[in-house]
């Protein structure tokens, strides 16, 4: 029976499932069925120390490689050392003699040790610079979060805007019923005869030049405004500021339907009520007959805070104004500019909002838009 005589040390190059290639073969001594044992070395104070992984047999041999067959799953990394006793008989034979020196022995352990070192090294520099790319990776992607809410909070406010502009524009429908007070029957007024037509009897009205109406005083002076842009509830509303405005007299209630008796205006309703469905235009050209005009936006509105004119009518009025930015708001609106007029009022019975803006095509007519006049003083 031979006896171990050589001990053969390799490294492993390749590995794969359930296999791995090591860098010695035939000319080692190896043959088919051969036991070895897979281990590393770690240097521990100073001291190598082996670490035995598993066991292998060998499958095939060739002159400088040979590949063994491992349990699957056994965690075997390229560079681990593998080591084979051979019998005395198998010795190739230009070893067959003697052992190798333990010289060269000893090389071969402190090169395959430095290669471990240095797989080792180069683990740990690839770990860490994964470790890097990760945190990386991580960084951008807590960016990446901050802006999507960043995002998502200006759509939500673009949103808001978009129903704010929506709601600040809106003005109901020519069809919609105005809702105004009731009006008691009045007996048929002065200057209406009743004259016969046949078999039935028709109203003929004569009516008398409606006399106007005493109007109120608005005395000149500088006034506050708009709204202060930490309260408005709408953006075309702020900021507040500041305006000289002159002495002036103003309708104290809206133009009436009696009072555009005489008038080429179509107008409906009973002649107490306010006159809507009246354009701008038409407005505008009813106020310079009587000698004066439209009140700007901001008379209106400060006659309206000052108690100077009454609302509550669930009307909206035509005033002098072009649709445009308050002075200080510097927000861009495709609406503004020379292209709409500026609506004042309320559109809710009961309801008084001297600040509120909306605004309408001058030549429109709206069965919720009435308007007022005002004359030199």
């Amino acid at each position: 029976m031979s006896q171990s005589a050589l001990l053969v040390l390799a490294t492993i190059v390749a590995v794969g499932d359930g296999t791995v290639t090591i860098d010695r073969g035939g000319r080692a001594g190896l043959e088919p069925g051969d036991r070895a044992t897979v281990y590393y070395e770690l240097v521990v104070n100073g001291e190598p120390r082996r670490i035995e992984v598993t066991t292998g047999r060998v499958l095939h041999v060739e002159e400088r490689a040979a590949a063994l067959a491992v349990p699957r799953g056994a965690q075997i990394r390229v560079g681990y050392l593998v080591e084979a006793q051979l019998p005395q008989d198998r010795l190739p034979a230009a070893q067959a003699t003697a052992p190798p020196p333990a010289s060269e022995q000893q090389s071969e352990v402190t090169r395959l040790r430095q290669q471990l070192e240095d797989l080792e090294a180069k683990s740990r520099s690839d770990a860490a610079a994964h470790q890097r790319e990760l945190d990386a990776l991580r960084a951008e992607a807590r960016v990446a979060q901050r802006r999507i809410a960043a995002l998502e909070a200006e759509l939500a406010a673009t949103r808001d805007e978009l129903a704010e502009r929506r709601e600040a524009a809106t003005v109901v429908t020519a069809d919609e019923e105005i809702d105004l007070p009731e009006v008691a029957a009045e007996p048929t007024p002065p200057g209406i005869a009743l004259e016969p037509t046949g078999d039935a009897a028709a109203v003929v009205a004569r009516p008398p030049p409606p006399s106007e109406p005493e109007l109120a005083l608005l005395p000149a002076g500088r006034y506050t405004v708009g709204v202060p842009s930490d309260t408005a509830r709408f953006y075309n509303e702020q900021p507040a500021f500041s305006a000289q405005l002159g002495a002036l007299r103003i309708d104290p209630d809206p133009v009436t339907v009696a009072q555009l008796q005489g008038e080429s205006l179509s107008v409906d309703g009973s002649p107490t009520v306010p006159a809507t469905s009246v354009s701008w235009l038409d407005a505008s050209a009813f106020c310079r007959r009587r000698g004066g005009r439209l009140p700007s936006e901001q008379e209106w509105e400060v006659a309206m805070r000052t108690g100077v004119i009454s609302g509550g009518l669930g009307l909206l009025e035509w005033t002098d104004s072009w649709y445009q930015p308050y002075p200080g708001n510097d927000r861009a609106e495709a609406e503004y500019g020379q292209r709409f007029r500026v609506l004042r009022g309320s559109g809710v019975a009961g309801e008084v909002d001297a600040s509120r803006r909306r605004f309408l095509d001058p030549e429109s007519r709206n069965a919720k838009v009435g308007f007022r006049c005002v004359v030199p003083p």
